[in-house]
């Protein structure tokens, strides 16, 4: 199969499949980010005689496997928004963000790891992947399969459904 290149379609670059996630997130992007390192100290893909530069412009993950890879705070913790720096309030058995005011994250703070505090903290280590220059927020869109699908949607049909 031959992939004409440069392309603009999202394509797979890592996929996993087990029991459980790895536990090392360093170990999982190792590889990753080695071969990374050495296309952009390269220039780029030389295909057909060409080089052809690379850029990542977004990860495109679902929010578990965001989570995992940015070493951030799921979606249930008190500072798990990937967005805004609210901390979340417990209500009926969930953690909610009921702010529409508030902050937000920077790739720059996010670098610096400004997002911890002694209580509670955004992050739960140290991602490899600002070693590539990534932009930990930016580059990063939500999931809407985890926060509309699954959601808002069960929600619209319970109100249906009851309702």
């Amino acid at each position: 199969m031959i992939i004409e290149l440069p392309r603009k379609d999202p394509f797979i670059i890592g996929l996993f499949y087990g029991e459980s996630k790895p536990k090392i997130v360093d170990e999982y992007l190792c590889d990753f980010i080695k071969d990374m390192r050495f296309i952009c100290e390269a220039g780029g893909i030389r295909f057909r005689n060409r080089l052809l530069p690379l850029k990542i412009s977004a990860f495109i993950c679902d929010t578990p496997a965001r989570c995992y890879i940015k070493c951030v705070k799921g979606h249930s913790g008190y500072y798990g928004c990937d967005n805004c720096v609210q901390e979340g309030v417990y209500v009926n058995r969930r953690i909610t963000f009921p702010e529409t005011e508030s902050a937000l994250r920077t790739d720059d703070a996010f670098a610096a790891q400004s997002y911890d505090n002694d209580e509670d903290s955004h992050h739960t280590g140290l991602s490899p992947l600002p070693q590539l220059g990534l932009g930990m927020v930016s580059q990063f869109p939500l999931d809407y399969m985890h926060l509309v699908c699954l959601g808002v949607m069960r929600r619209l049909l319970s109100q249906w459904k009851e309702g």
